[in-house]
């Protein structure tokens, strides 16, 4: 289980840090702001 995720010059993302709760979490927006970029990088961590 990911408990967080920092990302440095990655993709398009210059620096980001997220840190998940224990249970349910949700990333939502817009199309074209990487919600499944951020997918694809916690699934090759």
């Amino acid at each position: 289980m990911l408990k967080s995720l920092k990302l440095t010059n990655v993709g398009p993302i210059s620096n980001m840090e997220m840190a998940f709760g224990n249970r349910l979490n949700l990333v939502t927006g817009d199309n074209g702001l990487g919600k499944s970029f951020l997918l694809d990088i916690a699934w090759w961590c």
